[in-house]
């Protein structure tokens, strides 16, 4: 059982959670600034190249990141299948 856990549930669980964690926070902040806040502002994936590295670091951290674990977890998801 401990085999199991540590190569497949304790890293699902992670992702799971941190990308819950970052999602709740884009919705919030949405919430809070609007559909046009900055948190959300990349209409198409060219747009990133014209981001600043304080966007990355800053507003952008929580949707970059965000993606990155769910790219992650589909990743995980097909590993084994």
């Amino acid at each position: 059982m401990g085999r199991l856990l540590k190569e497949y549930l304790n890293p699902v669980r992670f992702i799971l959670a941190e990308n819950y964690y970052r999602i709740n926070k884009i919705v919030n902040e949405t919430k809070k600034n609007g559909n046009n806040y900055a948190i959300l502002v990349v209409d198409e994936k060219v747009e990133q190249l014209n981001k600043t590295t304080e966007w990355f670091v800053g507003d952008g951290c929580y949707l970059m990141t965000s993606c990155y674990l769910l790219s992650c977890l589909f990743a995980y998801h097909g590993k084994d299948s």
